[in-house]
C-alpha cells in the first residue's frame, strides 16, 4: 500500500508540474510578459504559445491570477499598433461563469473599448474549435484552435499572408455581460505568423536600413532600426540577424559631426 501510494504521488506531481508549462516544442511559439522573464511561474500574470498550421492556429493562454472567476485573460492581434481596433480572443469567465472559457471579442475603433460582437455565441463553433479552459494551482489556462481563414465578420481575425501583426496582451477582471479596462497590457511581438519578425515603420515611425537589408529585415540584414520623437521620448527599435546572441551587440549612436 504503501509503494503505491508513493506512485500516485509522483504521477500527480509530475502531472501537476506539466499543467504549468507552455507547449513550446514542434514548431510552436511561445511568448511571455516581461514580468515572466522567460518562464510561466507563479507571478506570471500571462504568457501564450501559437502555431500556424494552414489558415487554424493553434493556441495556449495561461497566467497566474488570484481567481477563475470574475477574470479575463486576452489577446489581439492588430496590423496597426494600439490596441484600437485589435481582433481579440479571450480566456475569461463572464458573469455567473464559474470558469472561464474561449470567446471572441473586438477593441472599439476609434477608441479601444473592449465590446462583444453581435451573435458572437451563435457563430462561435464555427471559428473556435478543442477548447480547454481551467483554474488550478493559482493559474487560467485556455487552449484552443482557431479558423483564421477569409469569415463574413470584419470583426473576427482573419489572416492576411506575409503581414506584420502586433501580438497584443492583457488581463484584469470581468464585469456582468464584459471585460473591464485592463490591470495589465503588453505589446509582445511584431511580425509575421511564421515567426519572423518585423519593425513597426508606421503610425510616424521612421524605418532606417543598412544597405545588405535591401529594406527589409530578413536574414541577411545585419542591423536595421525604427524610431520616432513623441515630445521628450524617442521611441526606437534596432534589431538584426547574427549567428548568436551571446557576445554580440547592436548599437546606434547620435552625433552633431559626421564619425564615430
Amino acid at each position: 500500500m504503501f509503494v503505491l501510494k508513493l506512485l500516485a504521488g509522483l504521477i500527480y506531481a509530475a502531472s501537476g508540474a506539466t499543467s504549468t508549462e507552455l507547449d513550446c516544442a514542434n514548431g510552436r511559439i511561445c511568448v511571455y510578459m516581461d514580468e515572466c522573464k522567460g518562464q510561466l511561474k507563479n507571478g506570471c500574470p500571462l504568457a501564450y504559445s501559437y502555431k500556424l498550421d494552414g489558415d487554424t492556429l493553434s493556441m495556449e493562454l495561461a497566467g497566474y491570477q488570484s481567481s477563475g472567476m470574475g477574470k479575463y485573460l486576452a489577446i489581439g492581434f492588430n496590423e496597426n499598433s494600439g490596441m484600437s481596433n485589435a481582433r481579440v480572443t479571450e480566456c475569461s469567465a463572464i458573469g455567473t461563469e464559474e470558469k472561464p472559457t474561449v470567446k471572441l471579442s473586438w477593441n472599439k475603433s476609434p477608441g479601444t473599448a473592449n465590446v462583444r460582437i453581435e451573435n458572437e455565441k451563435d457563430f462561435r463553433n464555427e471559428i473556435i474549435s478543442e477548447a480547454t479552459s481551467k483554474y488550478e494551482e493559482g493559474m487560467i489556462y485556455c487552449s484552443w484552435k482557431q479558423k483564421v481563414a477569409p469569415y463574413n465578420n470584419e470583426k473576427v481575425f482573419q489572416l492576411k499572408a506575409g503581414v506584420n501583426y502586433h501580438h497584443i496582451v492583457a488581463y484584469g477582471n470581468t464585469n456582468a455581460d464584459s471585460l473591464s479596462k485592463h490591470a495589465g497590457a503588453q505589446s509582445t511581438f511584431f511580425g509575421t505568423f511564421d515567426g519572423s519578425i518585423g519593425m513597426n515603420c508606421g503610425d510616424g515611425s521612421r524605418c532606417v536600413y543598412k544597405d545588405e537589408c535591401e529594406g527589409e529585415l530578413k536574414k541577411e540584414c545585419t542591423i536595421a532600426y525604427s524610431y520616432k520623437l513623441d515630445g521628450d521620448y524617442l521611441i526606437m527599435e534596432i534589431a538584426g540577424y547574427h549567428d548568436s546572441s551571446k557576445s554580440k551587440y547592436l548599437a546606434i549612436g547620435f552625433n552633431e559631426n559626421s564619425g564615430m
